[in-house]
């Protein structure tokens, strides 16, 4: 690097032009200083509100995105199913692959303003019998990924008690868990699925084998889950336990 050499004249002669200067000018440097500062300070302030509104708007839109889209899958799933001819069939590909893409980028965008952002989610809760809800949502996803090469061991063990949950966003966190076993798993080990209850919490456990050949995941969707099922008064946890992935989520038995 290079070295400065300051002579000590230069420096009697530099405090001789501060002194002279006097308290005005530091005073009048001290007064832009600070209105530099609040002028950031303002502008982060506003920068924030503009963050919050927009990811209201995102989350939101997100949300509302997400139902049309997921009906519209099922229905090009139908179609697909009752089409002979070639040339639809590949339109109707085209179409799915669309809507798989429409689908994880609303979901992608969601997710990062939930997480990032600093806001509530408006939740709707409604009390629904634990065992008949959650065995069923988990049914779906079992007999799913069954029909992709999937292994199941379960043991759905719950009985009785209600909850109290949105629907929609306890259906994201299942669905979420699902995805990143169906991206995640190695499909030669089998995938256990487990329901219990302490008498005052619900558990649901899934755990599997985590594939040697795959990136790791993003934490986002972890964060997302964890966020949901917190507004919830439940918890979301994730951990590595012997060469395998264990999602658990946790949720209230509510009140009678």
């Amino acid at each position: 690097g290079m070295s400065v050499v300051v002579d000590a004249a230069d420096v009697d002669v530099a405090l001789e032009i501060l002194r002279a200067a006097g308290e005005d000018e530091i005073t009048a440097l001290a007064e832009d200083v600070n209105s530099m500062r609040n002028s950031v300070v303002d502008n982060m302030t506003k920068g924030q509100q503009a963050w919050e509104a927009n990811a209201g708007l995102i989350t939101a839109m997100s949300h509302d995105i997400r139902t049309p889209l997921t009906v519209t899958m099922g229905y090009l799933d139908i179609l697909d199913a009752q089409t002979e001819d070639e040339s639809s069939k590949e339109y109707i590909d085209i179409c799915k692959e669309n809507t798989v893409k429409l689908k994880k980028l609303s979901d992608d965008m969601f997710q990062y303003f939930l997480v990032f952002g600093k806001r509530e989610i408006q939740l709707t809760f409604d009390s629904y019998p634990a065992q008949d809800v959650i065995h069923h949502m988990l049914d779906e996803y079992i007999i799913l990924l069954t029909e992709n090469g999937y292994r199941f061991e379960n043991s759905l063990e719950l009985e009785g008690g209600e909850i109290c949950v949105d629907m929609t966003y306890f259906g994201r966190v299942i669905d979420n868990i699902f995805s990143n076993v169906n991206k995640y798993a190695d499909k030669t080990s089998p995938v256990n699925v487990r329901t219990y209850s302490d008498g005052d919490k619900v558990f649901i456990e899934v755990s599997n084998g985590i594939s040697t050949n795959i990136a790791e995941s993003s934490e986002i969707g972890i964060k997302t889950c964890q966020k949901i099922m917190e507004q919830m008064g439940g918890r979301f946890t994730t951990q590595k336990q012997n060469g395998r992935f264990v999602a658990t989520v946790v949720l209230p038995i509510a009140e009678k």
